[in-house]
């Protein structure tokens, strides 16, 4: 298997990984919506829920370490990941989806966590057990355009262990008071998108307006007990090769409403 990603040997050895809602206006292909079908999923899995093969809502969260390189390709930020109370007695493998890849791949074979839930090569001894980092540990850097999410699973030997997260290193998000939205590519041309929203109201109504290419179209969105939502958008109703779209999205209950421009098409690609 060919994999996008390249992983060094150093003291902290680096990852370099190279029911959506409805818009009236098209109908898309069936495999770009089946593909945006399984990112939500993986997202809504990444935040903690409960499945069964994840039955105490464990989380893979990735989070910067406030470290950017400059490189040839654009800038490239340092994350630390942490599996949050991972059993420490199995063996895991770590499974990547990349934006625009077919599907998963496998990055690494026989990982370990340790107690703080840091990965690593082999089995930590002694004191690394409580480390954050060492020779052998595994850390990640992350490049890519806004929005894009690198999607992680950690897979027991067995199959039968799924621990989910998503690292973004450029997010897209808007926040006012504990409302918060952010918009991940659902393609690198940005026609699809996943939505994600928390900090609204429990079990209530958030209403999306989208306005592109001189067509307005509306929905509400349902939030969980949490005043969590996760959805998709599905590509815009046009002929045009680009665009620009206008994402508005309000609470029913009212306190938030956060606007998006959100630049999709040819050319809306660009690396940071």
């Amino acid at each position: 298997m060919t994999l996008a990603l390249r992983a060094q040997d150093v003291p902290h050895t680096d990852a370099h990984p190279a029911t959506p809602v409805e818009n009236k206006t098209t109908t898309a292909e069936p495999d770009a919506r089946q593909i945006l079908v399984q990112m939500i999923q993986w997202d809504r899995k990444a935040m903690g829920a409960v499945t069964p093969e994840n039955p105490h809502g464990l989380k893979w969260e990735f989070t910067p370490t406030g470290s950017v390189n400059n490189t040839a390709r654009g800038q490239e930020v340092v994350m630390t990941g942490i599996v949050y109370h991972a059993p420490i007695n199995n063996q895991w493998n770590v499974i990547v989806w990349q934006l625009d890849k077919p599907g998963p791949a496998m990055q690494y074979r026989n990982v370990w966590a340790n107690r703080q839930g840091v990965l690593w090569r082999n089995r930590p001894p002694g004191e690394a057990q409580e480390a954050m980092a060492g020779e052998g540990s595994i850390g990640f850097k992350f490049g890519g355009a806004k929005g894009e999410a690198y999607r992680y699973m950690l897979l027991s030997d067995d199959k039968k262990t799924a621990i989910y997260g998503v690292a973004v290193p450029f997010p897209i998000e808007q926040k006012q008071g504990k409302c918060r939205v952010e918009l991940r590519l659902g393609s690198k041309d940005g026609r699809s998108l996943v939505l994600l929203g928390e900090g609204f109201p429990a079990t209530s109504l958030v209403h999306l307006n989208v306005a592109t290419a001189g067509k307005t179209t509306e929905q509400d969105i349902h939030t969980d007990a949490k005043g969590v939502f996760v959805t998709g958008l599905l590509p815009p109703g046009t002929d045009q090769e680009s665009g620009t779209r206008e994402l508005t999205f309000s609470s029913v209950a009212g306190g938030c409403s956060l606007h998006f421009s959100q630049p999709w098409g040819k050319g809306s690609y660009e690396r940071q």
